[in-house]
């Protein structure tokens, strides 16, 4: 992976684009740390415009879109020109991240900052604490590598075959997800309009900070949750199938992207939504890894060529 001097995973950059730049933001998704340089989404989209055009990759894992602002304006002072064009890629984490809430409990962390909204309707955070670097210690026994390699590969193919998974619970193995997703914890627990709100004042910060450098609007693409996506996913949710906001989200999957779209109807930006792309594959295999929900080789292609596409067409 190569992080060049401004901290994004790119090749070393120029600060003023020598030809027609587009920078793409986003979190763990956009960075991209389980693929190869050459296998990530910002690089489909490179490859697919040509040598005449600059896809600039400036992503940071755990970031939530109040970070990336924040990012942005760092990125501004420091003398760097994002191009013609700003992407901001949104996942349904988001929600979480912009008020500082964890994945797991939605109990707060204190390492990220947490975004509000004064009394006079101004977007303010509070700073966070420097977290603590402890160091984690990972087992590299050939025996622990093999049964992870025979379990991931189980679970890659239920994720292709969900029919499968009646099949091996009956000899005992049904995978189960650790946790409500933070998918549910963001979108159908209680107070996430409040959530939304904060996120929905950041985005509109995003929109007026993007035409001020690049004299264009902002684009958003969204990268919907593997639970939304996969099948297996959803039937390994079935063990939280009491809890309320899992329910909520069983009748109503999409609220996050249809929020997303109708904020950006009703703000002239344009709107990438993954979704489709992503539900309709269904000859390659998953389109995430099973194991940590990230795009895998498939995801990424599509997202990346998704993403070319609709830049294209809004160019022609």
């Amino acid at each position: 992976t190569e992080i060049n001097s401004l901290g994004t995973r790119n090749h070393p950059l120029t600060l003023k684009p020598a030809k027609n730049r587009i920078s793409i933001f986003g979190d763990s998704f956009t960075f991209a740390a389980a693929l190869n340089e050459d296998e990530k989404f910002t690089s489909v989209v490179q490859k697919l415009s040509g040598d005449q055009t600059e896809i600039v990759n400036i992503s940071v894992p755990g970031y939530g879109t109040g970070q990336q602002l924040l990012f942005l304006n760092e990125l501004n002072n420091r003398g760097y020109d994002p191009g013609r064009k700003i992407v901001l890629v949104f996942f349904t984490n988001d929600i979480l991240d912009n008020v500082g809430l964890d994945y797991r409990s939605a109990n707060r962390k204190s390492q990220q900052p947490a975004f509000f909204i004064e009394k006079d309707g101004s977007l303010n955070y509070t700073k966070p604490v420097d977290p603590n670097n402890s160091k984690v210690s990972i087992s590299l026994s050939s025996k622990s590598l093999f049964a992870r390699f025979l379990k991931q590969r189980a679970e890659l193919i239920a994720a292709k075959y969900p029919s499968v998974l009646n099949i091996a619970s009956a000899f005992g193995y049904t995978p189960n997800l650790p946790r409500v997703p933070g998918l549910v914890n963001g979108w159908y627990y209680r107070g996430w309009e409040d959530r939304w709100a904060i996120t929905e004042h950041i985005l509109l910060e995003f929109q007026k900070v993007t035409k001020n450098l690049t004299g264009n609007d902002l684009t958003i693409a969204f990268i919907p949750s593997p639970i939304q996506v996969e099948p297996v996913f959803k039937k390994m949710l079935k063990s939280f199938d009491q809890n309320a906001p899992v329910q909520d989200f069983r009748s109503n999957p999409n609220r996050p992207q249809d929020v997303l779209r109708s904020f950006c109807e009703t703000h002239g930006i344009e709107f990438i939504d993954m979704t489709p792309s992503l539900v309709s594959n269904d000859k390659s295999g998953p389109a995430y890894f099973l194991r940590e929900g990230h795009l895998n080789v498939v995801g990424s292609n599509i997202v990346g060529r998704g993403i070319f596409n609709s830049l294209k067409s809004n160019t022609d």
